[in-house]
């Protein structure tokens, strides 16, 4: 039926320029001004990436009617749905991106998380189709946080609350497919312990962050008493900061730091890096964490020394090299780790500190050395 809907009647040739209309529609959302067909080819392939995911899951029906099929209860519903997507890559960069772009697609795209939440009881974290157990935190708290405070219209601000207030509160399923696996010694402990819950440091800094983007969501529908204690929850990244080595640190249930520590070392504590990529890991506190590193002069020394840092690794708790690992000792960089997420903005925290010329150096070297009209 949806082959006979959507084809019946169209050649290749005419299916091919309808996709060749529709991508050019899409794309030249962003006018780019250069001579450098090079360049114009790297932004363009790079921003054709960025709206491949997440997929629609629903279809349509006789009459144009939104209908899906469930992955989260089985069951056959009207409205949207979408998936293939894992949100704690794509909220640091995507959402944001579709939120000045195009942002009554990311209307209807958040609904369909929101459809989601109704179908299964939880938001997903990694949907494909529906919950999977990959990464951590519960990230759908910051895309929904961000169109929040940009007024993305036609959203249920009460539901995502509800969905996010559930994040921040009640212990999802035992095997991480949702929820935030350790929230019980996070709420007890002010962090989680890494000899209860592996990756308990980079734990720590998600939930702390996203307790500030659910606190966000509660301010704007006026429950400032839940607000405060989320906003003040979100201080819990001071907990697994050790200022005796100058990092953020595995702490284990009786208070005491995991040792040995080496700065290098991935995994243990933290998930897809080691100390260095997770040190400025607190996008939601930037004036905070400058504080907690000694001021903005000491700040930008900190980030002088990731750059200038040897890109060197040990694998730790992974049982092999992972690409992100290979991925950045192949490149000048020293410790920013510039395919991953933990560093998408550590560039751009010069600028919070007084620096930004070294925000412009930096990013101008990565757009030059990182990017390729072929590969990226």
């Amino acid at each position: 039926r949806n082959l006979q809907q959507e084809l019946s009647g169209k050649s290749f040739e005419a299916i091919l320029e309808e996709s060749h209309q529709a991508w050019n529609e899409l794309l030249g959302h962003i006018q780019i001004d250069t001579q450098d067909n090079d360049r114009r080819r790297t932004f363009y392939s790079a921003l054709y990436r960025t709206l491949l995911f997440p997929r629609q899951w629903h279809e349509y029906a006789e009459g144009g009617r939104q209908v899906h099929f469930s992955p989260y209860d089985g069951k056959v519903h009207h409205g949207v749905l979408y998936t293939d997507n894992g949100f704690w890559d794509t909220s640091r960069t995507v959402y944001p991106l579709l939120s000045l772009l195009f942002p009554q697609r990311l209307s209807e795209i958040l609904n369909g998380w929101l459809n989601a939440y109704l179908e299964g009881g939880w938001m997903p974290k990694w949907a494909s189709p529906g919950y999977r157990d990959c990464m951590i935190g519960t990230h759908t708290d910051v895309i929904f946080a961000d169109a929040c405070v940009k007024d993305i219209p036609g959203v249920d601000w009460q539901l995502a609350y509800e969905a996010g207030f559930k994040n921040a509160t009640q212990t999802g399923m035992r095997t991480g497919h949702f929820g935030r696996l350790g929230l019980a010694e996070y709420l007890q402990c002010g962090y989680v312990p890494e000899d209860r819950v592996l990756h308990g440091a980079s734990r720590t800094l998600d939930f702390a962050y996203n307790d500030f983007c659910v606190g966000k969501i509660a301010s704007h529908l006026g429950h400032e008493d839940v607000a405060a204690d989320l906003f003040a929850r979100a201080q819990n990244y001071r907990n697994v900061y050790d200022s005796s080595v100058g990092f953020m640190r595995g702490r284990l249930y009786d208070g005491s730091w995991e040792s040995p520590f080496s700065a290098t070392r991935w995994g243990g504590p933290f998930v897809e890096g080691s100390a260095w990529q997770h040190l400025f890991d607190v996008p939601h506190d930037i004036p905070g964490l400058i504080d907690l590193l000694g001021g903005k002069s000491a700040f930008v020394q900190r980030l002088d020394e990731m750059m200038a840092t040897e890109p060197t690794y040990e694998i730790g708790s992974y049982p092999y090299e992972i690409h992100e690992m290979t991925e950045m000792a192949a490149v000048d960089f020293g410790q920013y780790a510039h395919s991953n997420q933990p560093v998408h903005h550590a560039l751009y925290l010069y600028s919070y500190a007084d620096a930004p010329w070294k925000t412009q150096q930096h990013v101008r070297r990565v757009l030059n050395e990182l990017y390729t009209p072929d590969t990226l």
